[in-house]
Protein backbone atom coordinates (compact mmCIF):
# COMPACT_ATOMS: atom_id res chain seq x y z
CA UNK A 1 0.00 0.00 0.00
CA UNK A 2 0.78 3.40 -0.45
CA UNK A 3 2.87 5.27 1.90
CA UNK A 4 4.46 8.50 0.87
CA UNK A 5 2.23 10.25 -1.33
CA UNK A 6 2.33 13.26 -3.19
CA UNK A 7 -0.46 15.57 -4.40
CA UNK A 8 -0.32 18.45 -6.96
CA UNK A 9 -2.59 21.24 -5.35
CA UNK A 10 -4.20 24.17 -6.92
CA UNK A 11 -6.72 25.19 -5.12
CA UNK A 12 -9.09 24.21 -8.33
CA UNK A 13 -11.91 21.86 -8.11
CA UNK A 14 -9.77 19.11 -9.40
CA UNK A 15 -6.94 19.56 -6.70
CA UNK A 16 -9.40 19.59 -4.38
CA UNK A 17 -10.66 16.37 -5.35
CA UNK A 18 -7.27 14.74 -5.87
CA UNK A 19 -6.51 15.57 -2.22
CA UNK A 20 -9.53 13.95 -1.34
CA UNK A 21 -8.57 10.59 -2.84
CA UNK A 22 -4.98 11.23 -1.25
CA UNK A 23 -6.55 11.34 2.05
CA UNK A 24 -8.52 8.30 1.90
CA UNK A 25 -5.38 6.07 0.58
CA UNK A 26 -3.34 7.81 3.60
CA UNK A 27 -5.72 6.63 5.54
CA UNK A 28 -5.98 3.32 5.09
CA UNK A 29 -2.54 2.90 4.65
CA UNK A 30 -1.17 5.01 7.63
CA UNK A 31 0.85 6.97 4.96
CA UNK A 32 2.52 10.58 4.57
CA UNK A 33 0.66 13.25 2.76
CA UNK A 34 3.27 15.73 0.66
CA UNK A 35 1.08 18.95 -0.89
CA UNK A 36 2.62 20.59 -3.58
CA UNK A 37 1.67 24.02 -4.67
CA UNK A 38 3.37 25.69 -7.97
CA UNK A 39 3.65 29.33 -9.28
CA UNK A 40 4.54 29.70 -12.02
CA UNK A 41 6.19 32.52 -12.67
CA UNK A 42 6.79 32.35 -16.74
CA UNK A 43 3.53 34.10 -17.36
CA UNK A 44 4.45 37.43 -15.73
CA UNK A 45 7.76 36.94 -17.67
CA UNK A 46 6.52 39.53 -20.35
CA UNK A 47 6.20 42.50 -17.91
CA UNK A 48 9.15 45.15 -18.01
CA UNK A 49 8.51 47.10 -15.31
CA UNK A 50 10.73 44.74 -12.98
CA UNK A 51 8.15 46.56 -9.82
CA UNK A 52 4.50 45.33 -11.25
CA UNK A 53 6.76 41.58 -12.07
CA UNK A 54 7.67 41.28 -8.38
CA UNK A 55 4.36 42.44 -7.03
CA UNK A 56 2.69 39.36 -9.56
CA UNK A 57 5.03 37.09 -8.26
CA UNK A 58 4.50 38.09 -5.02
CA UNK A 59 0.94 37.85 -4.76
CA UNK A 60 1.05 34.54 -6.56
CA UNK A 61 3.20 33.16 -3.76
CA UNK A 62 0.85 34.80 -1.27
CA UNK A 63 -1.98 33.17 -2.55
CA UNK A 64 -0.38 29.61 -3.41
CA UNK A 65 0.50 29.79 0.37
CA UNK A 66 -2.44 30.57 1.39
CA UNK A 67 -4.36 27.43 -0.70
CA UNK A 68 -1.45 25.03 1.11
CA UNK A 69 -2.17 26.52 4.36
CA UNK A 70 -5.54 25.90 4.42
CA UNK A 71 -4.73 22.19 2.79
CA UNK A 72 -2.92 21.41 5.38
CA UNK A 73 -4.80 22.41 7.85
CA UNK A 74 -7.58 20.32 6.68
CA UNK A 75 -5.71 16.96 6.31
CA UNK A 76 -3.91 17.59 9.87
CA UNK A 77 -7.39 18.13 11.46
CA UNK A 78 -8.52 14.63 9.68
CA UNK A 79 -5.25 13.27 11.56
CA UNK A 80 -3.47 13.17 8.65
CA UNK A 81 0.41 13.03 8.75
CA UNK A 82 0.78 16.16 6.15
CA UNK A 83 3.39 18.57 4.59
CA UNK A 84 3.56 20.92 1.98
CA UNK A 85 5.73 23.19 -0.16
CA UNK A 86 5.26 26.22 -2.16
CA UNK A 87 8.00 25.91 -5.23
CA UNK A 88 8.57 27.90 -8.20
CA UNK A 89 8.22 26.76 -11.85
CA UNK A 90 5.88 24.33 -13.99
CA UNK A 91 3.07 22.80 -11.95
CA UNK A 92 4.64 19.28 -13.36
CA UNK A 93 7.84 19.89 -12.44
CA UNK A 94 7.26 21.26 -9.17
CA UNK A 95 5.30 17.43 -8.80
CA UNK A 96 8.34 15.44 -10.17
CA UNK A 97 10.68 17.12 -8.01
CA UNK A 98 8.74 16.63 -5.05
CA UNK A 99 7.85 13.03 -5.53
CA UNK A 100 11.69 12.27 -5.95
CA UNK A 101 12.93 14.19 -3.10
CA UNK A 102 9.63 12.85 -0.77
CA UNK A 103 10.39 9.27 -2.59
CA UNK A 104 6.93 9.10 -3.05
CA UNK A 105 5.55 5.76 -3.77
CA UNK A 106 1.89 7.88 -5.24
CA UNK A 107 1.61 10.93 -6.89
CA UNK A 108 -2.16 11.64 -6.94
CA UNK A 109 -3.22 15.06 -9.68
CA UNK A 110 -6.76 16.00 -11.14
CA UNK A 111 -7.43 15.62 -14.34
CA UNK A 112 -7.73 19.38 -16.26
CA UNK A 113 -9.93 18.68 -18.99
CA UNK A 114 -7.01 20.95 -21.31
CA UNK A 115 -8.36 20.59 -24.93
CA UNK A 116 -7.17 21.72 -28.62
CA UNK A 117 -4.19 24.09 -29.55
CA UNK A 118 -3.59 24.70 -25.48
CA UNK A 119 -2.77 21.16 -25.08
CA UNK A 120 -1.23 20.58 -28.18
CA UNK A 121 1.14 23.36 -27.47
CA UNK A 122 1.61 23.14 -23.50
CA UNK A 123 0.54 19.57 -22.40
CA UNK A 124 -1.29 18.63 -19.45
CA UNK A 125 0.32 18.50 -16.13
CA UNK A 126 -1.15 15.19 -15.40
CA UNK A 127 0.01 13.84 -18.46
CA UNK A 128 3.28 15.22 -18.06
CA UNK A 129 3.36 14.01 -14.49
CA UNK A 130 2.36 10.65 -15.50
CA UNK A 131 5.13 10.16 -18.73
CA UNK A 132 7.95 11.61 -16.62
CA UNK A 133 6.95 9.96 -12.83
CA UNK A 134 9.46 7.36 -11.49
CA UNK A 135 6.29 5.95 -9.14
CA UNK A 136 2.68 5.49 -9.85
CA UNK A 137 0.31 8.23 -10.57
CA UNK A 138 -3.17 8.23 -10.21
CA UNK A 139 -5.20 10.76 -12.38
CA UNK A 140 -8.39 11.60 -10.53
CA UNK A 141 -11.72 12.77 -12.89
Amino acid sequence: MYKRIVVGYDGSQNSERALERATELAKISGGRIKVVTAVDIAPFASFQDPGVYARLIDSAKEDAERMQSAALEKLKEGGINAEGGVLEGSPADAILTSASEFKADLVVVGRRGIRGLKRFLMGSVSANVVNNSNCDVLVVK
